[in-house]
């Protein structure tokens, strides 16, 4: 009797197959179950007893973390204006979030821009009505950084 080669033959792909009917049997019966949902929450309607990092879910989609005794919107990356770049490594890229009442904060290292050059802006959901400077303290060194009504983040010294 002639030797087979088992390679030659459908017969060592039928455990993939048969794998491949029990998965779309598996995502069949998914079909007509009802995926749970996180309720969304209007901004005055926040849960008050929240605990540390609880997360919600904004009218708007936005994702919300309680955490300082607050909400916050999760962190969001800023898109840099040129020559600035994040510092990468260890460091957080530039980023945004803001609390309930608008408040912004923003997080990061960046470098390659000088003061008085815009930085990058803010969307529009994330703007003060009115310009704002920060000072920014880190060990002995400081600066102070300005936040326009119109979203531009600019470094000032």
């Amino acid at each position: 009797m002639p030797q087979r080669d088992p390679y030659s033959s459908t017969d060592i792909l039928e455990p993939l197959y048969r794998e491949l009917r029990d998965l779309k049997s598996r995502v069949a019966s998914l079909e007509n179950k009802s995926i749970p949902t996180m309720p969304k929450y209007d901004p005055d309607d926040f849960p008050q007893d929240s605990v540390e990092g609880q997360m919600a879910l904004g009218i708007d989609n936005t994702v919300w973390i309680f955490t300082n005794g607050q909400w916050w919107s999760a962190w969001a990356n800023l898109t840099l204006t040129s020559p600035w770049t994040n510092v990468g490594g260890t460091y957080h890229p530039a980023q945004y979030s803001r609390n309930l009442q608008g408040e912004p904060r923003l997080r990061g290292a960046v470098t390659g821009g000088s003061a008085g050059q815009p930085m990058g802006t803010l969307p529009v959901d994330f703007r003060r009505p009115k310009d704002q400077k920060y000072v920014i303290a880190k060990g002995t060194t400081s600066a102070v950084l300005l936040i326009e009504s119109n979203g531009v983040i600019t470094p000032l010294s």
